[in-house]
């Protein structure tokens, strides 16, 4: 009989619960109010568990719960870690993110996400990451990857299963790009966002790269951005290179103005009379 308990004893181990991984070495007075934590926490008695742990106040021991709360998705503890790492901010951004997915019976409807945030506000982006793909959540993850500069990861990501944000990632990439300096770039990238026409001639101009506007202007031969350049270069009294743009963006009435301000009346009348406004005057 004595050889039979020695035989069963072989396969008798010691096994840490996975709530309280990297615990191992806590005093024995941390460890008992952390069972009492942990106890009073799975049966709904939330005072009694804050008053089990209120004396601990050593911060690695509620990183080390926080962490290993991203691993078994506990986000009731998560919170009260955050808060007692003295991570406010951490564990606002958590409450809000647990407040826009609760549902209207009080359950969290997406706990990966809610996860993710404690991954995050705990450094762990990886972990954050996988979160977020498991879920399906590409546009957060496109969102963690812009955040942290990953640009490649991030337009891949809105390529291939977050369209709808593609153009808005290129956007933000030509931003970044622009604050830069790597204007060859910001350009390539605002033209894939589709707000070329507006932003490339503002960075130009901001830069002071005038020629390299004209240039760009000319080789694009968009009649909004031919049409920009000539009320540009009518504002600063270069009239016959306005009329030149005016004429290649097909602007009629803006010729005929141009030429009545500098009272030529004639070649006004004959822009009029061979024109679209002529013929929408018969």
């Amino acid at each position: 009989a004595a050889a039979e308990r020695a035989a069963a004893g072989t396969y008798l181990m010691t096994r840490v619960m996975r709530d309280f991984v990297g615990l191992e070495d806590v005093d024995a007075q941390t460890s008992a109010a952390l069972l009492d934590f942990s106890y009073y926490l799975t049966v709904g008695n939330m005072d009694e568990a804050h008053r089990a742990v209120k004396l601990i106040k050593k911060t690695s021991v509620w990183e080390n719960m926080a962490r290993m709360c991203v691993k078994t998705k506990r986000l009731d503890v998560a919170e009260i870690c955050l808060g007692n790492m003295g991570h406010a901010r951490g564990a606002r951004a958590v409450r809000d993110v647990m407040a826009q997915h609760t549902g209207p019976d009080g359950a969290i409807t997406e706990p990966d996400v809610c996860t993710a945030m404690v991954a995050l506000q705990l450094g762990l982006v990886e972990e954050a990451e996988k979160l977020y793909a498991s879920c399906g959540r590409h546009d957060l993850l496109n969102q963690l990857y812009s955040s942290c500069g990953q640009w490649d990861k991030a337009l891949s990501v809105a390529e291939e299963k977050d369209r709808i944000h593609l153009k808005s990632t290129h956007y933000a990439y030509a931003r970044q790009l622009e604050q830069a300096g790597d204007t060859k770039e910001a350009l390539r990238h605002y033209e894939m966002a589709g707000t070329h026409l507006a932003e490339v001639p503002r960075m130009l101009f901001d830069a002071q790269r005038i020629p390299d506007l004209q240039k760009y202007i000319d080789t694009t031969g968009d009649k909004e951005l031919l049409k920009w350049w000539a009320q540009y270069a009518e504002s600063t009294g270069q009239f016959d290179t306005a009329l030149a743009y005016y004429e290649k963006a097909e602007d009629h009435l803006a010729i005929v103005r141009v030429l009545c301000f500098h009272e030529k009346l004639d070649k006004a009348a004959e822009v009029v009379s061979g024109s679209e406004i002529g013929r929408a005057h018969v």
